[in-house]
């Protein structure tokens, strides 16, 4: 058979990866004050997986949402990288990022969906690399931008 005939049927066989590679990923932490001038308590994770129920295999408006904000952390990321910066510069980097008043807009969400938004109070978060498979290094995780305190 000619090698280019077969070419043409390339298209109708399918290359699929079931399953990525390995690698670390994004995690999303902040911490509140209740008060102006209180001190802000100890970082807690931002996004939690949903869980898994039969009838996700239809609709799955919980788990799209999370795909989503992983994404959009995956994108202030890049963002930051494109600016070259990393640590402490990254947040001077990107303060009027649209992807960074998307995270910030996302965790008032988060706090105002856990019910964690008091009046007067204060917030602040990070994002972090951590593996993929959830086990805890020996090191400390990478920050990769952590926020000024904002009002609530």
């Amino acid at each position: 058979m000619n090698p280019r005939f077969l070419q043409l049927f390339r298209a109708w066989i399918p290359s699929w990866r079931f399953f990525e590679t390995l690698s670390e990923q994004p995690v999303l932490y902040y911490r509140t004050s209740a008060h102006a001038a209180g001190e802000l308590g100890a970082w807690r994770v931002g996004l939690r997986r949903p869980p898994r129920r039969w009838d996700a295999l239809f609709q799955n408006a919980e788990g799209n949402l999370h795909l989503a904000c992983y994404a959009l952390l995956d994108q202030l990321e890049d963002d930051i990288q494109t600016a070259g910066a990393r640590g402490p510069e990254a947040l001077a980097a990107v303060p009027a990022s649209p992807s960074y008043r998307l995270v910030e807009n996302l965790v008032r969400f988060l706090l105002r969906e856990r019910n964690e938004l008091p009046g007067g109070g204060r917030f602040q978060f990070k994002v972090c690399r951590l593996p993929a498979d959830g086990a805890a290094g020996a090191e400390a995780p990478e920050d990769i931008v952590v926020s000024p305190v904002h009002r609530i």
